[in-house]
C-alpha cells in the first residue's frame, strides 16, 4: 500500500510529485481545507504520510490510539476522503496547485 503513494497523481510526472516533504508542505501551506485541521491534526496527518500506523502516531505523541483514530476521521471528513492514500494524493495535489503559476487570463 505504501508503494502506492511513491506514484504521481494522475497526469503529473513531475519529481517534486513524490517528494518526501510534500505533504508537510501542503500542510504548511494556507491550503483549501488543509487550513481547517487544527495544529494537532496537522501533526497527526504528517506522521500518516509518513505511513505511521495509529499505534506509532499515538505514541509518538503520547495520546492514546484512540484520540488518533478520531483525527484521522476529522481529516478525512475534512479532506472529503475515505482512506489514508486518498488523504496523501489530495494532499499533494493541493501543494502542486499551489506551486502552480497563476493562470493569466484575458
Amino acid at each position: 500500500m505504501l508503494h502506492a503513494l511513491d506514484r504521481d497523481p494522475p497526469g503529473i510526472t513531475s519529481d517534486r510529485a513524490t517528494s518526501p516533504g510534500m505533504v508537510e508542505r501542503a500542510l504548511e501551506s494556507e491550503s483549501r481545507g488543509l487550513r481547517m485541521l487544527s495544529e494537532r491534526q496537522r501533526q497527526v496527518f504528517a506522521l500518516l504520510a509518513r505511513g505511521l500506523s495509529n499505534k506509532m502516531i499515538a505514541r509518538e505523541l503520547n495520546v492514546t490510539e484512540g484520540t488518533v483514530k478520531t483525527h484521522v476521521a476529522t481529516i478525512f471528513d475534512v479532506l472529503n476522503v475515505h482512506n489514508r492514500v486518498s488523504a496523501i494524493a489530495k494532499a499533494r495535489a493541493l501543494a502542486l496547485e499551489q506551486d502552480a503559476p497563476p493562470s493569466s487570463s484575458g
